[in-house]
């Protein structure tokens, strides 16, 4: 009996998923953040991240809107030199997103550069506006 014991703990002792995995960590990340839980989220990501939570959380506010929970359904990482870009499916939209982590200390942590997604808003808004001067000088 003590044999049948130990050989089902040894079968099953590697069955479980690494919660310190890349998957795993955007799982956790995406379901935190659109449930609301960024004190949860943000234990999950780097300081550039913590600064992204809050400008996400400002400009939700500063519009009225609310978050759609998301359900990950599946996440693929390709990892390389302690990074690892993972497309994450789905978002609210039904769309593929791509998350980046970052391994520090042993522990993989998501990654966004808010001050890129603001230049790109930047850029985005400057385009706009540039495309209505263009409309209204017609």
């Amino acid at each position: 009996m003590r044999y049948q014991v130990l050989i089902f703990i040894i079968l099953f002792a590697g069955c479980g998923k690494d919660a310190n995995s890349p998957e795993a960590i955007t799982t956790q990340f995406v379901e935190l953040m659109t449930q609301g839980d960024k004190v949860g989220a943000a234990k999950l990501g780097t300081e550039p991240t913590n600064r992204y939570l809050d400008f996400r959380e400002a400009s939700m506010e500063m519009l009225g809107e609310t978050d759609n929970v998301i359900k990950v359904s599946s996440v693929q990482c390709f990892v390389e030199d302690g990074r690892a870009n993972c497309l994450m499916c789905c978002d609210a939209n039904g769309e593929k997103q791509t998350i980046t982590l970052v391994k520090k200390e042993n522990k993989w942590l998501v990654d966004i550069n808010v001050d890129a997604l603001i230049k790109d808003l930047d850029d985005a808004m400057s385009d706009l506006d540039k495309a209505q001067e263009e409309e209204e000088i017609k």
